[in-house]
């Protein structure tokens, strides 16, 4: 179970990060 919730988490950071960095784009577009 534990090993499971881990994955989740590196999963939400990654993505999580992802629209940090899509967001920086916009604003750089805009």
């Amino acid at each position: 179970m534990k090993a499971g919730m881990c994955w989740i988490w590196e999963f939400l950071s990654v993505v999580g990060r992802l629209q940090v960095e899509q967001q920086k784009q916009v604003q750089d577009f805009q």
